[in-house]
């Protein structure tokens, strides 16, 4: 963690020597050195974030790093440069003395770390599994591993079992490796290897070839002696002669498959291998076509099952019939918070099954959270913290982030993914010299390896396969609580906003404070400076006030000049203060409060340079008329444009930002065709034409236009004829045609679209729907669309 927020610093900086060059008037090239010594920096961090759980002095140099950098951000933060260089080079340089005074090794990591330490956490690693006595709920996913690796003929011979860690993949392996059918199949030899984080592919290779071959001590003393190019052809041959299983568990990434792939073939062979990994992205990898078993929670029967089973069916005496009742309560209590992880089920159970009353069975309900990570019993968050401690740099205040929402919260990954970047935690990446992916693509790929580590978990998905939203396992939040608490990464109250104004000391070290409020707390005062718990406004970055239910917006919000993110979606607010002008760093700007909500709205957007995201209200009054052009023009980067007002006619297309992605038009009322204008943005990739948005009768959308557009929603337009021209809308999959009551057939030119996935017809009349039909007359433009979907089309109005 102190390594990304190091990454972070490095990453202003950067941006300050390219953009910003008038605050380093003297001291440029110390800004430069400092730049290089925090880079030799990142790799000290990288031993010291390998012993965290190991050396007290490791953790006491991680925090002293990471309080140190963010002392540096602010300094960057409000452009004192000039007179902090010193100050800040003293500081670097005294982390990398203290560093190598406690015998921190640069680059340590690289080279795998020591083998003790290795062989520890390997043995460490054997020991989380459960013990077959105590599986339940594995039997339908056993017979579908072993019916597959029983299948001779297959093309494909791996098989893979993927999970967030605690739902029992290595236990569910060892029962496929016992089977007796797999030992029967697999005749000339089941072989085990424990791959772990730190992999050792010497090791690996020879553990498996000795397995195979049985060999005498003589023969184990030849094979240590082959070189690796002659243990992997050694092997390999073996494999591709034999009929074997091999199992490789707990491999990691994709780079330790690369590192051990030239020993297993995949193809010409009877052999098969079973690999277990946290990562779905390996499994992947490894065999594109290979099986893929996604290990699921238990459900609540299942849950109560296996605590039973551990904690009671050895205990007759204890489930009396006067007990059953108050004990199968508990219990199921239990199992609730537990979120039908196997592991955390284990450890309550061997935790009941010391308990001899029923009183002790309530004492443990009621501190139920406090003893799944208590210091003597650290089984859920040891295997938990290894998911977290193999993440990226850059990946772990992203996975911190998730403590911001509430239990059991489905959040929007499109306002998550906005709040990362509000707070700097994406990095643009440069590709190649012209190719440089947004930071929403960046954000979408972090997003989507912490779902592909199974650290979270997918929520609902749109029509065009991206994830809507997404959650976290209960017990994997509340061990990302437990480390933001130890990194000091986020506040959380869940009292009164103003029970926190006497808490001095601990308040003046907060950097992000998330707050649940109380039903109608109002707790925005006039100004922003009256909050003691806000030591300097200006340091905000990430202000979200969804679904607030106060009046009021703070008179001098305008002083948060690094504010990244303002979300008032939602809310009752009904003036928003002139002194927003001020927010030119803004890059998302949500004002879509309560539908029926009015609200005074300064015309001061075009002054927001960096905007990407604009949300406007339903209903509002500005002072002066505001020109969706002049706003375009002020705001290059804009990707995202909700509109639901009147304008009557769209900016030329000069005016838009050519980084537009997605555009929603409500209530627009345009009397000109908005095609022409909106056909040559050249990324627009999702168009909903909604309510009143076009009052025009006729549409055309021609040969060459909306080069990249996958999703168009046409919805209560007065539409009669609309024409697609061969070659138009090229990238087309979904299409959606709600409550247009005046248009009289779909495009001819839809025929043409071969990208079409899913035609969705809602609200529309039977007499529509008839000429689609497959004896219709129109069903000739649509019969190359696997999805046809029809709702409320059985009548005529």
């Amino acid at each position: 963690m102190a390594e990304a927020v190091v990454s972070g610093v490095m990453t202003r900086i950067g941006d300050l020597l390219e953009q910003e060059e008038k605050f380093l008037f003297g001291v440029r090239n110390q800004v430069e050195m400092l730049q290089t010594e925090l880079k030799l920096m990142q790799s000290l961090l990288k031993d010291a974030d390998a012993k965290q759980d190991e050396s007290e002095t490791g953790g006491g140099i991680r925090k002293f790093i990471k309080s140190c950098s963010c002392s540096l951000d602010e300094v960057i933060t409000v452009h004192k440069v000039v007179s902090k260089i010193e100050d800040m080079k003293a500081k670097v340089s005294s982390l990398r003395t203290i560093s190598r005074d406690y015998g921190i090794r640069e680059s340590m990591i690289k080279g795998g770390g020591s083998n003790s330490f290795n062989e520890r956490k390997r043995e460490e690693r054997q020991t989380f599994s459960h013990l077959d006595h105590d599986v339940v709920g594995f039997d339908d996913d056993l017979n579908e591993l072993v019916e597959f690796l029983l299948k001779e003929g297959e093309d494909s011979r791996v098989a893979s079992i993927c999970g967030m860690g605690g739902l029992g993949k290595t236990t569910l392996a060892k029962m496929v490796y016992n089977h007796p059918n797999v030992k029967k199949h697999f005749i000339d030899c089941c072989t085990w290897s424990y791959i772990s984080q730190q992999c050792q592919r010497r090791r690996v290779w020879e553990e498996i070839l000795i397995k195979v071959l049985s060999p005498t001590k003589e023969e184990r003393d030849g094979i240590q002696k082959l070189k690796d190019a002659e243990i992997v052809e050694k092997l390999r041959g073996i494999l591709c002669m034999r009929k074997c299983l091999v199992i490789l568990d707990d491999i990691w990434d994709i780079e330790t498959w690369n590192s051990l792939r030239a020993a297993f073939p995949l193809k010409n062979t009877s052999s098969k291998i079973l690999l277990t990994s946290r990562n779905k992205q390996v499994s992947l990898h490894v065999d594109a076509e290979g099986f893929l078993y996604e290990l699921q929670c238990l459900n609540k029967k299942r849950s109560w099952e296996l605590l039973q089973k551990i904690a009671i069916s050895r205990r007759k005496d204890f489930m009396t019939n006067a007990n059953k009742p108050n004990i199968e309560k508990l219990g199921k209590e239990m199992i609730e918070y537990c979120g039908g992880l196997p592991l955390a089920i284990t450890v309550f159970g061997d935790l009941l099954a010391a308990k001899q009353t029923l009183d002790e069975w309530e004492d443990v309900l009621k501190h139920i959270k406090s003893y799944i990570f208590k210091e003597d019993n650290l089984r859920v968050k040891k295997v938990l913290s290894l998911s977290y401690n193999d993440l990226p740099s850059c990946l772990k205040p992203c996975f911190l982030y998730f403590s911001h929402f509430p239990e059991d919260f489905e959040i929007p990954t499109k306002e998550l993914i906005q709040m990362w970047m509000g707070e700097g935690l994406i990095q643009q990446i440069w590709h190649d010299e012209d190719n440089e992916h947004t930071l929403e693509y960046e954000g979408e790929q972090y997003l989507r390896e912490l779902m592909q580590r199974c650290m979270v978990q997918v929520g609902k998905i749109s029509k065009l396969g991206r994830t809507k939203t997404c959650h976290i396992h209960d017990l994997m939040r509340e061990f990302c609580i437990s480390k933001v608490k130890q990194e000091n990464f986020l506040q959380i109250t869940q009292k009164n906003i103003h029970s926190m104004e006497g808490n001095q000391g601990h308040i003046g070290k907060i950097r992000r404070l998330a707050i649940t409020l109380e039903s109608n707390d109002n707790f925005l005062k006039t100004k922003f400076n009256e909050y003691s718990y806000l030591r300097n406004p200006s340091f905000l970055r990430v202000l979200n006030l969804k679904n607030y239910k106060g009046k009021n917006l703070a008179k001098d919000i305008g002083h948060c000049i690094h504010l990244r993110f303002l979300s008032l979606e939602n809310s009752y607010i009904n003036k928003v203060p002139s002194s927003l002008r001020n927010l030119r760093c803004l890059q998302t700007l949500d004002l879509r409060l309560e539908w029926d909500q009015k609200v005074r709205v300064p015309n001061v957007f075009k002054e927001m340079e960096q905007l990407r995201h604009l949300y406007l209200p339903h209903k509002y009054r500005v002072s002066e008329k505001l020109e969706l052009g002049n706003l375009l023009s002020s705001c290059p980067y804009i990707y995202e444009l909700y509109v639901d007002y009147c304008i009557k006619k769209l900016p030329e297309t000069r005016q838009f930002s050519p980084n537009l992605a997605k555009l929603d038009l409500s209530h627009t009322y345009l009397e000109e065709e908005p095609m022409p204008t909106l056909e040559k943005l050249p990324n627009l990739k999702i168009l909903r034409l909604l309510r009143s948005s076009f009052e025009g009768k006729d549409m055309v959308c021609s040969e060459g236009g909306f080069p990249l557009l996958q999703y168009l929603f046409l919805d209560s337009l007065e539409i009669e004829e609309w024409r697609v021209d061969k070659g138009a809308m090229p990238s087309l999959c979904h299409l959606i045609i709600k409550y247009c009551k005046s248009l009289n057939s779909i495009p001819d030119g839809l025929r043409f679209i071969t990208t079409l996935r899913e035609l969705e017809i809602r609200n529309m009349p039977k007499s529509f729907k008839d000429k689609l039909d497959k004896r219709g007359p129109d069903f000739y433009k649509l019969q190359h669309v696997p999805s046809l979907v029809f709702e409320h089309c059985d009548s005529d109005w």
